[in-house]
């Protein structure tokens, strides 16, 4: 399955919701740390959510989108970044009926942006 975050193209098939941030960040070792840590909180977030499996899965992949952007020059991680951050906002905006984890990935979310300086 395919789901189109602006420009981006995330596949949200088969994905493991523990292990997809972990498995990049080990696969990574020169990812900062800081931008580790957020990666695997919003992963973290989503995994323990009250989403649906198909929805956890598109917002796994999309944190997996923010990771590899982590790997692109300056340029093309606005980008994807913007679009894919815009993604998450939405997704936040649409759990205002679980506040708590709408909150957390609100709060996330926007950690990872001033990261990335967006």
């Amino acid at each position: 399955m395919t789901f189109t975050i602006g420009t981006s193209n995330i596949q949200a098939k088969n994905v493991q919701l523990g292990d997809t941030i972990n498995n990049f960040a080990h696969n990574n070792p020169d990812l900062n740390s800081e931008l580790k840590d957020l990666l695997i909180e919003l992963q973290a977030t989503i995994s323990t959510s009250t989403l649906a499996t198909q929805d956890k899965q598109q917002a796994i992949a999309a944190a997996q989108t923010l990771a590899e952007a982590s790997k692109k020059p300056k340029a093309e991680q606005q980008i994807s970044v913007s679009s894919t951050l815009d993604y998450f906002k939405k997704l936040s905006d649409d759990l205002n009926g679980i506040p708590e984890t709408a909150l957390k990935l609100a709060e996330t979310a926007a950690k990872i942006a001033l990261w990335f300086g967006i």
